[in-house]
């Protein structure tokens, strides 16, 4: 049983470096000095999804746009109902 032990303890999580917490929080800290130097960076994730965004009111436009349009051409070329002769009705045999 010892020896199973043994051998399972190197695989094992043994926790992070010691060194991986001073280098988030520093990296942590330096982002936040980075932040409050520059108004840019605050603005930057929301500046990434301007093109996003104004693509997709493009398409909504150009979609309204089309639609609009396909039904002012459907009102002029196809017949309205009134002008629609209907076929006489058929008799079904008995």
């Amino acid at each position: 049983m010892d020896d199973i032990e043994e051998r399972l303890r190197r695989f094992r999580p043994a926790g992070p470096p010691p060194t991986l917490r001073a280098r988030v929080v520093s990296a942590a800290n330096d982002h936040a000095v980075a932040a409050r130097r520059s108004p840019r960076s605050v603005l930057a994730p929301i500046v990434a999804w301007v093109p996003a965004a104004a693509a997709v009111i493009l398409i909504a436009l150009f979609s309204w746009m089309a639609s609009t349009e396909r039904g002012r051409i459907e009102a002029r070329v196809l017949p309205s109902t009134d002008d629609v002769v209907t076929a006489p009705a058929v008799e079904v045999w008995p």
